[in-house]
C-alpha cells in the first residue's frame, strides 16, 4: 500500500505532462482540454490510500503543486471551472493527516531489542518514514502558499482562492444554491488544511520556532487578502438559514489559526478596542450588505 503501480505511475506522468506547457517568465501555458486532464488527475488522487498517501507523495516529489498546478491558477484565474477544480486538487494533497498516520509518526523504536521481530521492527520503521514524510510534505506546501512570489504583486495566488468567495457569499437564503455552498466549503476546507499543517515531531527549539514563524507568515496573508474580514463576518451571521451549515468548519480553522497564539497577548492587542467597536457596528447591519461590501472589495 506504499507503493504506486506502475500502470498507475504511467498514467500520472502522461497526466502531470500534459497539463500545461511552461513558456519563458515560468508562464504556465494549459492545453486545450486541460480541465479534463484535471479531473483526470483529481479522480487519481481519490483512490489513494488515506493511510499512506502514495499518491500524494509521489506528487510530492514531481513538485506538481509547485510546477503546475499553482503556475496553472495564475495563468487561469479568471477560468473558475479549472480553478476549482485545482482547489479540489488541493484540498485532497493537503488534507491533515490521519490519527492513525500521525500515531505511526511518533512510534518509539527499540532497535537495540533482540525479543523484537526484525521483519516487524522494519515494517515499523517503514510506517513512521512514511508518516514523516506526509508530514514534511504538508508543511511544504504550507511555506509554498505562504512565501509564494506572486504576493509580492497586487494580484498574489491567495487572492484568487478568496475571489471564488465574493459571488456565493454575496447571496443570501434559497438564493444560494448547491454549487454556491460547495464552492465555500471548498475553499474553506483549502484554508483550514493549511493552517492545521504542523510538524509531526517537535524535536528542537528550532523546529517549534521555524513553524511558528510560518503559521504567523500564514495568517498575516490571511489578513492581507481579507480572509479574517470574511471569516469575522460570516461567524457574526452564522445563525442565518445559508450559513448554519458552515459552523464546524469555520470553528475549525479559528481553532488552527489560534491553538498556538498566547491568549494573553491577543488580549493585550492595542487593535483590540477598535475591534470591539467596529464589531459592534456591524452587527447592527444586515449580513447581506456586509458580505456585498466584501464582494466589492475581493
Amino acid at each position: 500500500k506504499m507503493q504506486v503501480d506502475k500502470e498507475i505511475v504511467d498514467e500520472l506522468l502522461l497526466v502531470c505532462g500534459v497539463i500545461g506547457t511552461t513558456m519563458e517568465g515560468d508562464k504556465l501555458v494549459p492545453v486545450t482540454d486541460c480541465l479534463n486532464w484535471l479531473q483526470d488527475l483529481q479522480r487519481a488522487l481519490r483512490r489513494d490510500d488515506d493511510l499512506f498517501r502514495p499518491i500524494s507523495l509521489l506528487m510530492g516529489k514531481w513538485k506538481v503543486v509547485e510546477q503546475k498546478l499553482l503556475p496553472l491558477v495564475l495563468t487561469c484565474r479568471y477560468d473558475t471551472a479549472i480553478v476549482l477544480t485545482v482547489v479540489k486538487i488541493l484540498v485532497i494533497l493537503t488534507k491533515p493527516l490521519a490519527e492513525n498516520t500521525q500515531k505511526a509518526g511518533k512510534l518509539i523504536i527499540d532497535a537495540s531489542n533482540a525479543k523484537v521481530n526484525p521483519e516487524l521492527r522494519h515494517y515499523q520503521m517503514q510506517l513512521r518514514d512514511n508518516a514523516l514524510e506526509q508530514a514534511q510534505l504538508l508543511m511544504e506546501y504550507k511555506a509554498c502558499f505562504a512565501h509564494h512570489s506572486s504576493h509580492h504583486s497586487g494580484n498574489g495566488l491567495l487572492s484568487i482562492f478568496v475571489s471564488l468567495l465574493a459571488e456565493p457569499l454575496s447571496k443570501s437564503g434559497a438564493s444560494r444554491s448547491d454549487t454556491d455552498h460547495l464552492t465555500i466549503e471548498l475553499v474553506f476546507h483549502l484554508f483550514r488544511n493549511l493552517l492545521a499543517a504542523e510538524p509531526l515531531l517537535k524535536t528542537s527549539s528550532d523546529t517549534f520556532a521555524t513553524h511558528k514563524q510560518l503559521h504567523q507568515e500564514m495568517i498575516a496573508l490571511f489578513d492581507k487578502e481579507h480572509v479574517l474580514e470574511i471569516l469575522l463576518v460570516l461567524s457574526q451571521d452564522m445563525e442565518a438559514r445559508e450559513n448554519a451549515q458552515y459552523n464546524l468548519l469555520v470553528m475549525e480553522v479559528l481553532h488552527h489559526m489560534l491553538k498556538s497564539q498566547d491568549p494573553v497577548a491577543v488580549a493585550k492587542s492595542p487593535n483590540l478596542n477598535a475591534t470591539t467597536k467596529t464589531t459592534a457596528k456591524e452587527n447592527q447591519s444586515n449580513g447581506n450588505k456586509k458580505m456585498s461590501m466584501l464582494k466589492a472589495k475581493l
